[in-house]
């Protein structure tokens, strides 16, 4: 199968940065470097991240955030999980999603970096 769109699932909120602020620079940084990563191997692919989706000045509940974010990953034909993925809500309620949709999922990407 041809893997055309990715959509990144990554930790934001449950990250281990005290402050919101501290947490979405943080979690900005690591999907640049995901981005950059998934286009290096899947160079024909799209690569999605949460932020592109809900940009982190927004003022929006996780709720709405998340919902958001499942849709967009329902449009992707492949989901890759980042290193730790397990311990966030948001990234489990995202493979769940993945797996029933029987999204294509990714744990390990090229030049992977656990973070």
């Amino acid at each position: 199968m041809k893997i055309t769109s990715i959509y990144v699932s990554t930790p934001i909120n449950g990250r281990s940065e005290k402050t919101r602020q501290a947490k979405m620079e943080a979690a900005g940084k690591r999907m640049e470097e995901l981005r950059s990563m998934l286009a290096k191997e899947y160079p024909e692919a799209r690569v999605i991240v949460p932020f592109d989706i809900v940009p982190p000045k927004d003022d929006i509940t996780e709720a709405v955030a998340l919902g958001r974010c499942i849709t967009a990953l329902l449009e992707c034909d492949t989901v890759a999980f980042d290193f730790e993925w397990q311990k966030s809500r948001g990234c489990r309620v995202e493979y769940e999603t993945a797996l029933m949709y029987e999204k294509t999922r990714i744990f390990k990407i090229s030049g992977f970096k656990a973070k």
